[in-house]
């Protein structure tokens, strides 16, 4: 079996194959993401989105919370930053550019 072209650790013909598959779907690929939370008291809440383990949201002690978990803005920020990251890397590596590293 002949190895997978890769670059910064990206399967790249698997991007391909999902580029290609968004860009030939009726609807613009429009993608349905669902997540779950639970309240835990005060202002701790589970989350869960598909089958990967809870992540928690909480608010620091100066707010009432117990600051046990990243707020739910410090998580949408962390969100954003991902995601754009993930654009990067898919870019980059379809390019083929080698990153060192990215902050």
């Amino acid at each position: 079996m002949a190895a997978k072209p890769q670059a910064n650790g990206i399967d790249l013909d698997r991007i391909t194959a999902h580029s290609e598959t968004v860009r030939t779907k009726t609807g613009g690929g429009v993608k349905v993401s669902r997540a779950r939370f639970r309240w835990l008291g005060g202002f701790r809440h589970e989350v869960r989105v598909r089958d990967l383990d809870a992540i928690f949201a909480d608010q620091p002690e100066a707010l009432g919370g117990t600051n046990t978990a990243p707020t739910p803005g410090d998580q949408l920020l962390g969100a954003l930053g991902s995601c754009l990251a993930i654009g990067w890397v898919a870019e980059a590596s379809r390019r083929g550019v080698a990153l060192k590293s990215m902050r």
